[in-house]
C-alpha cells in the first residue's frame, strides 16, 4: 500500500488501522496448522505462500513461513493504544513493526517479547506498552471496535479508502496505484 502512496506525490494520505480478531482464544501454533484451520489444503496453503512471496519481493518484505500463529487481541490493543496516544502515524508505525515481527521474523502476534520489541522500534516506551497490557485498560475499546468491523470485514487485512470498501488480502501495488487513482 505505502507503495503505491509514491505514485501520488501531490497527495497526502493517512492510515488507520482497526482491530480484527484472528484466532480469537487459540493456542498459539505453527503457521502451516493455522492456515489449515482456515484453507484446508496443503498445496493451495503453499500456492497462496507462493504468492505473497512473489509480491513481498516487490515491496522488500521477506517472509517467514515456519514461524508461528495465535491470537492478535494483545497487538490490537496495543496499536488502539499508540493511536489514541500518539495519534494515526504512530499507530501505522507500530502495526507495521508488528507485521514484520509476524510475518518476517516469524513471531506469534501473542508474544509479548516480540509485541515489545514491535514497540521499542518505533520509539514508543515498552515500560508503558506492558503497563497497557497488563492492566487491560485497552481491552473493552478493543473489544467494542473488534465488534463494530464484525460482519462487515471477512478477511486481513481489510482495507477501506475514503470510507468505501476497498477489499481484503495483501494486493500487488499495481492493484492498489489503480484503486487509488479511481478516487484522487
Amino acid at each position: 500500500m505505502e507503495a503505491a502512496f509514491s505514485a501520488f506525490p501531490d497527495a497526502e494520505f493517512e492510515v488507520t488501522w482497526a482491530p480484527f480478531q484472528l484466532m480469537e482464544g487459540s493456542p498459539t501454533m505453527s503457521k502451516l496448522d493455522g492456515y489449515r484451520k482456515f484453507m484446508g489444503d496443503e498445496a493451495k496453503i503453499r500456492g497462496y505462500w507462493k504468492r505473497l512471496e512473489s509480491e513481498g519481493s516487490q515491496t522488500g518484505i521477506n517472509f517467514e513461513f515456519d514461524g508461528q500463529m495465535g491470537d492478535t487481541f494483545e497487538a490490537h490493543q496495543l496499536a488502539e493504544w499508540a493511536l489514541e496516544t500518539k495519534g494515526p502515524v504512530m499507530q501505522d508505525k507500530l502495526v507495521e513493526a508488528q507485521f514484520s515481527e509476524y510475518m518476517e521474523v516469524g513471531a506469534p502476534p501473542s508474544d509479548r517479547a516480540s509485541l515489545l520489541r514491535a514497540v521499542e522500534k518505533v520509539g514508543l516506551d515498552p515500560n508503558e506498552a506492558k503497563k497497557v497490557l497488563e492492566n487491560g485498560q485497552y481491552a473493552q475499546k478493543t473489544k467494542d471496535r473488534i465488534g463494530s468491523v464484525r460482519g462487515r470485514v471477512q478477511g486481513v487485512p481489510h482495507f477501506y479508502i475514503n470510507g468505501k470498501d476497498a477489499g481484503s488480502g495483501a494486493m500487488p501495488t499495481d492493484e492498489w496505484v489503480g484503486k487509488l487513482r479511481r478516487v484522487a
